[in-house]
């Protein structure tokens, strides 16, 4: 059996990449094969990216000189990203021979399958420029097909209006869904009157040993050490990381793809392999994040961390925290470090952790069977 599986694995970041081997890896478990469906649309290319952030900007694009700005300092960092995650990509992901950018590449080569699925991360919010992607939701999938959805994510407590009033059609071709947090699991009940079950990120359904293997022959310099993995700006993340290891008597080690990161606190990682990125987090004393995954291989492999909500996006990190019960791992003020003297009871959630884990995966076992 053949699933061909949509999700937003050509994102830089090593939480898309990861998610995505993940998804492949799963699948296997459920004996079948999975092909990850090359698609990036124009407007998230490379060549094309510095516009598309641009235009979602309401601080550089505010006129000619900001956006010049803009340019001027991401360009070569977008250009060196891109070349190093897509080798990556070529190394770890199953993708399909052709490469998709809009509706009518999926018409010129049609992608045949005996499952089409929408995969894990943030696919059904604003993509590129859209509001929303309808290939995310499944659109080149043959009439009648067997459409699925694992682990999809809005991103969002809030839709957008269109959002809002088309999800009833983007979702009816469904016959399962599974989502990543509540809020989504609400959001389709509301809009579409559709139930769907929540399950884990796919990253969570490969167990330590598993991860460990992966990264098996990755050797890291540092010892006794914090690791910082910041996606978001957010200038007392670094007076707070700073106070952390003052108190804990720990160095700081940081790992971004952004170069301008590497003026922050902490010996700087500038876009270490996959592997490598989960080695510093294997190695580190501590973790400090603003990040979902940076949350989720932390629980993976047991490590004490504190967690630091982005603005816009923190409701997936709530919810992971949830499911084990240790919403208490986020920072309430950026004076207060009692949780360094708190330490996670890992026997507890490594148990949730198993349940969740074999649940999730028999729900995607019924789904591939219905």
């Amino acid at each position: 059996m053949k699933v061909a599986v949509i999700t937003r694995h050509a994102i830089s970041n090593y939480g898309s990449i990861l998610q995505t081997y993940a998804t492949i890896q799963a699948f296997k478990k459920c004996n079948v094969d999975a092909e990850i469906v090359d698609y990036i649309r124009d407007d998230e290319k490379p060549e094309n990216l510095i516009d598309t952030y641009i235009k979602s900007s309401k601080v550089w694009n505010l006129c000619f000189l900001t956006r010049a700005i803009y340019k001027l300092l991401q360009s070569k960092n977008i250009f060196h990203m891109e070349k190093v995650f897509s080798q990556y990509r070529k190394e770890i992901l199953n993708l399909t021979s052709h490469h998709y950018a809009c509706d009518k590449d999926f018409v010129n080569y049609p992608i045949i399958a005996d499952i089409y699925c929408t995969g894990s991360d943030q696919v059904w919010g604003k993509i590129g420029c859209s509001n929303y992607d309808k290939n995310y939701f499944l659109d080149f999938a043959p009439k009648n097909s067997k459409c699925i959805a694992y682990s999809a994510s809005f991103g969002k407590e809030q839709l957008c209006p269109e959002l809002k009033e088309n999800l009833k059609i983007l979702v009816d071709k469904y016959q399962k869904i599974m989502v990543r947090e509540i809020s989504a699991k609400e959001l389709l009940k509301k809009y579409s009157d559709v139930d769907s079950d929540i399950v884990l990120d796919p990253t969570l359904l490969l167990n330590q040993s598993e991860w460990i293997e992966f990264i098996h022959g990755e050797n890291i310099p540092y010892k006794n050490y914090i690791l910082l993995y910041q996606l978001h700006h957010n200038k007392k993340f670094d007076q707070y990381a700073k106070y952390l290891a003052k108190k804990m008597g720990l160095k700081l080690v940081r790992v971004s793809v952004s170069k301008h990161f590497r003026y922050k606190v902490g010996k700087f990682e500038y876009i270490p392999s996959p592997k490598k990125f989960l080695s510093l987090i294997y190695n580190s004393s501590f973790v400090l994040t603003d990040s979902f995954h940076g949350t989720v291989f932390s629980i993976i492999f047991n490590k004490q961390f504190i967690d630091i909500l982005p603005d816009l996006t923190g409701t997936r990190i709530e919810s992971l925290l949830q499911i084990f019960n240790i919403k208490d791992r986020i920072a309430k003020s950026y004076d207060d470090i009692n949780l360094i003297n708190n330490s996670i009871d890992y026997n507890n959630v490594n148990t949730i952790l198993e349940n969740e884990r074999q649940k999730s995966l028999s729900l995607l076992r019924e789904a591939l069977k219905q």
